[in-house]
């Protein structure tokens, strides 16, 4: 670590720790998030802070829209954007700051600490960072993520240092802005998932439409999705498993192990492509993630099939706890 990367670590942890000292989770609701709007920042950073109920005390920080969308479905019920029977761990999505003991500490974390020259005691005042990412496994802070936190908890503590002298607030969004003379605050609303939503996908190949257009339609009704598992490819990147079931019978008409987003993709379309070849159109496509919602619809309009948003593919649920027995 050289001595820039040592200052900007130090000015984190420096105002963490005047964070920690207010204790905001014992005024602070777990269901009010901070929207933090930074002058350089153009996508709004969400703040969440939890303690409020004395289990686990830290602050998460949703910096992206992808991970603002997951917060969404997990706090107001939104449409999935990670599939449920993903490894825990990797569906999270967040900039974690944990305040624990010294026993919950990785030997990493508690490295950084002592090379940092800090020597904090008792629980609660050892300082761990983690960074989580939809997909992958946790890692520790990049350095744009060291810079980003520091801004957003130095914007946030002004704003926690006048709530704790006033009311307790039970609204669900509190903005905080910066101008020329500080930072201020105010109660509005805010929509993860409206502000963040994805765009349509236009299916562009024609030619496969064509051909597939000729197909019969059957009366297979299709259920689709993808979840991260916690096995790793050869580049150390997490697999994510595709299925497709049908929702009468729970017979697995297909399923693969692939690898990042754009792979993921490309082998929904083949493996449909596969399947209308050997099976026809299915009637219907049900799947409840919100980018393969967005991926199939001008696909499913194009050969007049019908695409469902349904949470509770139970059909498919059943038959990847069967097929994951068989694996394992």
């Amino acid at each position: 670590m050289n001595m820039k990367q040592k200052n900007n670590w130090r000015r984190l942890f420096d105002i963490t720790q005047n964070l920690n000292q207010l204790k905001p989770w014992s005024y602070i609701s777990e269901d009010m998030l901070f929207v933090i709007h930074l002058n350089d920042h153009q996508q709004p950073i969400v703040i969440n802070i939890l303690g409020e109920y004395e289990e686990t005390f830290c602050l998460l920080t949703y910096p992206t829209p992808h991970s603002q969308k997951i917060l969404s479905n997990l706090m107001f019920d939104s449409i999935d954007i990670i599939d449920p029977l993903s490894y825990n761990v990797a569906q999270q999505d967040a900039l974690v700051c944990y305040f624990s003991s010294r026993e919950e500490l990785s030997r990493e974390d508690y490295q950084l600490i002592k090379a940092l020259d800090y020597h904090p005691r008792g629980k609660g005042n050892w300082i761990q960072f983690v960074k989580f990412q939809a997909g992958h496994f946790p890692e520790t802070l990049a350095e744009k993520d060291i810079l980003l936190l520091s801004k957003c908890y130095e914007t946030l503590l002004p704003i926690l240092i006048e709530l704790k002298t006033k009311p307790k607030i039970n609204e669900s969004f509190y903005h905080i802005y910066q101008n020329h003379e500080g930072v201020y605050g105010k109660v509005d609303d805010f929509s993860l998932y409206d502000e963040n939503k994805s765009a349509l996908k236009k299916f562009e190949n024609e030619v496969l439409i064509k051909k597939l257009r000729h197909q019969p339609t059957s009366l297979i009704q299709l259920e689709l999705t993808y979840f991260f598992t916690n096995q790793l490819d050869d580049n150390n990147q997490v697999m994510a498993m595709i299925m497709g079931v049908d929702h009468q019978t729970e017979v697995v008409y297909f399923f693969e192990l692939v690898a990042g987003i754009e792979k993921i993709r490309q082998t929904v379309t083949e493996q449909l492509t596969t399947f209308i070849l050997i099976n026809g159109r299915p009637l219907s496509i049900s799947v409840r993630l919100e980018d393969l919602a967005c991926q199939l619809e001008n696909f499913c309009e194009k050969l007049k099939i019908q695409l469902i948003i349904d949470p509770d593919l139970e059909s498919l649920e059943l038959s990847c706890l069967s097929l994951l027995d068989v694996l394992v």
